[in-house]
């Protein structure tokens, strides 16, 4: 297993990463006036359908991991943010991570690279994947970062997103896709005329994140610990989310979608 930095097994290392996080949702603002996303999205809280979680909506325990603190969103409504987040550190000696679901006011893909990029990180490398939930057939994208910092600092991270429906969004092969993309749906206007409760909901981005600081290049065993618990806890945030917004409703299994091969050739093709 790689050496683990003293901020990843330490208090005041915790407080960083999460202070950290609370900094990707300033650069949130900015992406706000960049993108041109307007009206009630730029409102994080239960006013613009945010959900407030539990500390036990992911289990204490997981594959090893154990929670050791939870940070909720501080206030509710919050004018001119567009991002809520709910984040749980997890440890496993020596190594802490931190887990975070964010409900972002932002229309489809939400490209999180660049909002570390305006915390001070630098990125080295990032690849999109391809991975199963346990209880789907459905393939999932997730992007894998690999960050660094002048002062020698390095971390991973990993995410990916569905929408408010629970639909897993594709993510763009190339971040530099993500700008016209991003201004291809405002320019259609993504929440339709007919139908704007379900074209919102089917836009909506809703992030998951696993993010751990490291020295060195993480261990293959490593590595895989971590998909595993990204892809676990996503579920977990997913399954809670459809319920929280549907009581009553069971989680339904993902239906395939025909298209995907077809606008994905890059991922059908097994190239990353």
């Amino acid at each position: 297993m790689s050496t683990v930095s003293g901020a990843a097994h330490s208090t005041g290392g915790s407080a960083r990463v999460i202070l950290l996080i609370v900094g990707l949702m300033i650069a949130a603002q900015a992406a706000t006036r960049y993108f041109g996303v307007a009206g009630s999205a730029t409102c994080a809280g239960p006013g613009r359908g945010d959900l407030r979680l539990p500390r036990t909506a992911l289990p204490e325990t997981l594959d090893g991991w154990q929670v050791t603190s939870f940070t909720p969103p501080q206030q509710e409504d919050v004018p001119g943010v567009i991002g809520w987040t709910h984040s749980w550190s997890f440890s496993r000696d020596p190594l802490q991570v931190i887990v975070a679901f964010d409900q972002v006011g932002f229309m489809g893909w939400h490209e999180l690279t660049r909002c570390y990029e305006a915390t001070g990180w630098v990125l080295a490398d990032r690849t999109v994947g391809r991975m199963h939930s346990d209880s789907s057939e459905v393939a999932w994208d997730y992007v894998e970062a690999r960050l660094t910092k002048l002062s020698g600092e390095e971390a991973t991270l990993i995410y990916s997103i569905f929408n408010g429906v629970g639909r897993p969004a594709a993510a763009p092969a190339d971040r530099r896709q993500d700008k016209a993309g991003v201004l291809q749906r405002i320019a259609g206007r993504v929440v339709s005329e007919t139908d704007q409760t379900s074209s919102r909901e089917a836009a909506r981005c809703l992030q998951c994140q696993v993010m751990v600081p490291h020295q060195g290049p993480l261990s293959r065993e490593l590595h895989d610990d971590l998909l595993k618990l990204h892809a676990a806890t996503r579920e977990m945030l997913r399954v809670y989310w459809l319920n929280a917004r549907s009581p009553g409703s069971a989680e339904k299994p993902l239906a395939a979608d025909s298209r995907d091969a077809a606008e994905r050739p890059e991922l059908a093709s097994g190239q990353q």
